[in-house]
């Protein structure tokens, strides 16, 4: 059972090449998905706990070249504390060279498939070291311009 994001697409893992793997979370009724930034953001437990890409060769971001694919993988949104022991933990990962708060598990890794397993196994048993809450900065930004807009009268 696939549950879909908020808006009315017909978004799917299947969409991505990776996302089988995360099928099993589907059946948790806090799961859903949300496309962003021509990626797939999964959420469980009211964290985000993955972002999966797939952009085969694709080695740039804005007009910086990088010696591996940067965005053809699965992102793992994390705290900062948490990666030195993520690391140690889940063969192949990475610091991701574009949003280092996060780290990444390349596509091409010999390591893959045991390594995304055992991302879902920690997204499963709700560890701390994977996930975070999102943000909402729209009401944030919105609350700051008129109060700043008050502070001027």
């Amino acid at each position: 059972m696939i549950k879909f994001s908020e808006t009315k697409s017909n978004l799917t893992l299947d969409s991505f090449t990776m996302g089988h793997f995360f099928e099993e979370l589907s059946l948790n009724d806090s799961f859903y998905l949300k496309r962003f930034f021509r990626g797939l953001s999964i959420y469980v437990h009211g964290k985000a706990v993955a972002y999966l890409s797939n952009r085969p060769g694709d080695k740039s971001f804005r007009g910086k070249s990088y010696r591996r694919e940067i965005w053809n993988g699965c992102l793992i949104p994390t705290d900062r504390q948490y990666h030195p022991e993520l690391l140690k933990l889940i063969k192949g990962t990475v610091v991701h060279p574009i949003i280092r708060k996060w780290l990444y598990l390349p596509h091409q890794s010999e390591h893959f498939e045991e390594s995304i397993l055992q991302i879902v196994e920690l997204i499963k048993n709700k560890s701390v070291f994977v996930g975070i809450e999102p943000t909402i900065k729209l009401k944030m930004e919105s609350a700051k311009k008129k109060s700043r807009k008050n502070m001027k009268k």
